[in-house]
């Protein structure tokens, strides 16, 4: 648990992948989900969530990455759709296959601890 100091995006992906099929504001609203995700202080696991199993208001999340509702709602529809990520009853929201993607940040934790120490 706790929070991420950085989180891993594929350049390929993001430069020629099907990322750029997204119009620009999705994909600045899909980064910021990732820092957001990254930056969660009750998981590791990438929840975006204001506290355990509770979510944020789309008014909220709007106001967190600093865009209008309109850019939001639209980027969420786009980023759910292309089942980037998954939101449940309760507005968490979900970055699916996190642990895939994030796997390198993990595998460094053991270094970062014994330097802490």
């Amino acid at each position: 648990m706790g929070h991420r100091k950085w989180v891993k995006l594929y350049c390929d992906n993001w430069l020629r992948g099907s990322l750029t099929d997204d119009p620009l504001e999705v994909r600045a609203v899909w980064a910021a989900l990732l820092a957001l995700a990254g930056d969660g202080g009750y998981n590791s696991d990438g929840y975006i969530q204001v506290a355990p199993g509770i979510g944020y208001t789309d008014e909220q999340i709007s106001i967190i990455i600093s865009t209008s509702m309109k850019v939001w709602l639209s980027a969420k529809k786009r980023l759910s759709d292309t089942e980037r990520i998954k939101i449940n009853d309760n507005n968490v929201i979900t970055i699916n296959k996190w642990k895939q993607y994030q796997s390198e940040y993990d595998r460094q934790k053991k270094y970062r601890q014994d330097k802490q120490d």
